[in-house]
């Protein structure tokens, strides 16, 4: 018979949650370049050349909000767009 472990405030958010702010959308460059499938020196030209914005939170501490390299992707994007609503 296995047993399990009753985990107290397993539900609980961390207060960042609670104000807003999820934990996962502000990344470091490491997890951002990964994000990307780029070398953290090829995300940082990128940066460099003002091609992805970054969030400065504080003196040398950068993160770069998942929305922003969403959008980065999309303007990347090359080829013929299809509406997929138009009837042929």
């Amino acid at each position: 018979m296995e047993t399990y472990k009753i985990v107290e405030n397993a539900n609980r958010k961390p207060d960042r949650e609670k104000a807003g702010n999820s934990p996962s959308r502000l990344l470091k460059i490491r997890d951002a370049s990964a994000f990307l499938a780029l070398s953290e020196r090829k995300f940082s030209d990128l940066v460099r050349d003002g091609r992805i914005p970054v969030v400065k939170i504080g003196r040398g501490c950068l993160r770069y909000d998942v929305s922003d390299l969403e959008e980065f992707i999309q303007k990347c994007k090359i080829g013929n767009t299809v509406d997929m609503n138009q009837q042929t």
